[in-house]
């Protein structure tokens, strides 16, 4: 990638992790174990059409599996941008996906 041109970090955001049942769930973390904290960049100056919260509760799912609320958020602040998630586990519609296990949530595909 040439010089000048990446990703700028811009903020975070924190992932309130609760049950299917609503209530705050309480991980096996050693130091914190209701939350996670989502980092926020940017690549050039993508148009919002919100402000999304700070703090967004999502249901916890498989070990580092991201929520749906967390994709929805995204896709609901910046519908028209380019979305990455970095150390995904699945691929989904209008995001580039990156990791080692990009493929390990994806629904089965017919033969």
């Amino acid at each position: 990638m040439p010089e000048g041109v990446g990703f700028e970090y811009k903020s975070f955001m924190a992932w309130r992790k609760t049950t299917a049942a609503g209530k705050v769930r309480m991980g096996t973390g050693y130091r914190v174990r209701t939350g996670e904290i989502v980092l926020v960049g940017t690549l050039g100056n993508p148009k919002q059409s919100h402000v999304p919260p700070t703090i967004f509760d999502g249901i916890a799912r498989e070990h580092s599996r991201k929520s749906d609320e967390f994709y929805a958020l995204c896709d609901r602040v910046m519908p028209h941008a380019r979305r990455t998630d970095v150390f995904a586990l699945e691929q989904r519609q209008g995001w580039h996906a990156f990791g080692n296990d990009v493929t390990k949530f994806d629904p089965e595909v017919a033969a």
